[in-house]
């Protein structure tokens, strides 16, 4: 494996932000005709592709002693915050059975929490809730640090019309187009692990957001290289504070370090 970092010149000295943890492929080192070598790495661990085998749970057991189980076998670190999933106590009765590599797993485990996964900048694997909490940046991030601000004129409530039931065996979404009651889309997740008792998934997947309406914007600003996506920043323009849920962004360096983070909205997250 290999582990990246971006090195920052601060006054005299070098800032090294590590910038995450990368897996050789087999055939993906060639030499190049100039002399340079190509590599060609993932971030995703060789052992979440392995075999899962439901025989290494005590069933039933909770979520949050599955994920402990999944990390003592792979030797991954798992990492989860339990303020943002109430779901972690909820009890797993057989379902595993249908689950067929480690990955498979953490997927339908963390879409059972109501989050996802994503691989953190040491290697950690890190369950998400989407927008649940801000980064601490020391302070607000002020006009004199933004290079440029796009903001949309009007807000949106990215939660407002979507509600989840459960039917039979299945969790539903149901997401309401605005203003058109007649018109509704009812979408089933199918999990295994929630066969059988859908319903004590509910509190979990309905937990409140820390937040409630932003304007889609893209800002660059001073290179932060430890955001990532699904943090929420804040950013004041025009005298005015603004959250603003990462979407996506990029880093630039050219003598000078830029980061551009961009929310989305209206449709495209609605």
């Amino acid at each position: 494996s290999l582990s990246l970092f971006a090195g920052i010149k601060v006054t005299f000295d070098m800032l090294y932000v590590p910038m995450g943890v990368f897996y050789l492929d087999k055939d993906g080192v060639n030499d190049a005709d100039d002399g340079h070598v190509g590599i060609t790495a993932t971030d995703i661990p060789p052992v979440l592709h392995t075999e899962f085998n439901s025989s290494i749970l005590t069933l039933p057991c909770t979520i949050q002693e599955a994920l402990n189980t999944i990390s003592t076998k792979t030797g991954l670190t798992i990492s989860v915050k339990a303020t943002d999933f109430p779901n972690l106590s909820v009890e797993l009765i057989e379902s595993f059975s249908l689950v067929t590599t480690y990955r498979e797993a953490l997927m339908y485990i963390a879409e059972a929490l109501g989050g996802f996964v994503t691989m953190g900048r040491n290697g950690e694997i890190c369950v998400k809730r989407c927008f649940s909490g801000l980064v601490e940046l020391g302070a607000v991030l002020n006009e004199n640090y933004l290079f440029s601000v796009k903001k949309q004129e009007s807000s949106v409530k990215p939660f407002q019309y979507i509600g989840i039931k459960a039917e039979k065996d299945d969790l539903g979404v149901t997401q309401e187009v605005p203003d058109v009651t007649t018109e509704c889309r009812y979408d089933i997740i199918s999990n295994p692990l929630t066969y059988g008792h859908p319903e004590d998934f509910l509190a979990g997947l309905v937990a409140p957001t820390t937040f409630t309406e932003f304007y889609p914007s893209t800002i660059s600003f001073q290179g932060r290289p430890d955001i990532d996506t699904g943090d929420v920043l804040q950013y004041k323009d025009k005298g005015v504070t603004y959250l603003l849920p990462v979407c996506n962004h990029t880093f630039e360096y050219n003598g000078g370090f830029k980061t551009t983070v961009e929310s989305i909205g209206t449709d495209a997250l609605n």
